[in-house]
């Protein structure tokens, strides 16, 4: 299967993380105002770009940059060209009972890959995730 094309490769992915991060220079948005990780998956679902907002990839919460991909993973897959939908628009489906109860498990993290190489590539055009 040939990979997905990248909607959104690293320099662009950073740069619209930084100018939305209120950490870094953004916008508040009502969250904690820490810096953030963001990931942007193809449409196969392969992360294609991964980018952090703070300084150095330990200005902002390790674990979220597995958290990162798993979202973006998830909007993409429950998302059609003309209907897309954010993870918060899936948040009432997934609690138990719902049509979407089980979903967090439908999409096992693949930990050989989630921490194969140097860690301080991560965050970077050359992050192995």
């Amino acid at each position: 299967m040939a990979q997905a094309p990248c909607p959104a490769h690293h320099d662009k992915l950073l740069a619209v993380l930084k100018a939305n991060v209120k950490a870094s220079g953004g916008p508040a948005n009502g969250g904690f105002e820490t810096n953030e990780w963001a990931a942007v998956v193809a449409r196969d679902g392969a992360v294609c770009a991964i980018a952090f907002s703070g300084p150095t990839a330990d200005s902002q919460w390790p674990g979220s940059r597995l958290v990162a991909a798993e979202k973006a993973n998830t909007a993409n897959g429950l998302s059609l060209a003309q209907m897309a939908l954010s993870t918060a628009n899936l948040y009432a489906g997934a609690q138990p009972g719902g049509p979407l109860f089980g979903l967090q498990e439908t999409n096992p993290v693949n930990q050989a890959a989630a921490y194969a190489g140097d860690p301080k590539t991560f965050g970077s055009a050359s992050d192995p995730l």
